[in-house]
């Protein structure tokens, strides 16, 4: 095979991987819903200081996620609402990407985006992501599957409801709680 042969090939391949990962990353950003967290503080005015909103949803995690997450977004861009599988997509990107961070900072991340910015169908999520996300323990979230198997939640009250739930984290967080599957794209 001659050079200019193997050069040809060489630069259609890279062309290929290149276009690969541009759709895929398209792909990825169209399936984001666009859904801000705490809709009422962050749409009141759109001026509003987006570092200074997620430092006060937890001072302590946005404080270690956001050098890590601005890096290459601005806290505009990371205070959308999305179910905790597209975020575990961002996350595979953000590693793919090589982005440092140490586990500690991994959990921060894991923890603010979980709390404050995490869409959940409490009639679908499992265990794990009922813990993560509405604050409860493991036989709490053991509790609510069992509960939703023979009777399914059809508002936040019902959620309140259940020995070891927190209220307070309930009601703040009743804008991201849908109690039927997300629509395709969420």
């Amino acid at each position: 095979m001659s050079s200019q042969n193997r050069t040809t090939i060489a630069l259609g391949v890279a062309g290929f991987v290149l276009l690969a990962g541009l759709a895929t990353t398209i792909l990825m950003r169209h399936r984001e819903p666009v859904r801000t967290a705490n809709t009422a503080q962050t749409t009141t005015s759109f001026s509003k200081d987006y570092d200074a909103v997620a430092m006060k949803l937890d001072p302590e995690d946005y404080e270690v996620m956001e050098p890590v997450c601005t890096r290459c977004h601005s806290a505009g861009f990371i205070l959308h609402s999305r179910p905790w599988s597209n975020w575990q997509g961002v996350f595979q990107q953000m590693y793919g990407y090589g982005v440092q961070a140490t586990p500690e900072q991994w959990n921060h991340i894991y923890r603010f985006t979980a709390r404050y910015l995490t869409l959940i169908d409490v009639n679908d999520a499992d265990e794990d992501e009922l813990s993560a996300v509405l604050g409860v323990d493991e036989k709490t979230a053991i509790a609510m599957v069992q509960r939703r198997s023979d009777r399914r939640f059809q508002s936040a009250a019902d959620v309140e409801a259940v020995p070891g739930v927190n209220k307070a984290v309930i009601e703040a967080m009743k804008p991201r709680l849908t109690f039927d599957k997300f629509p395709e794209g969420e």
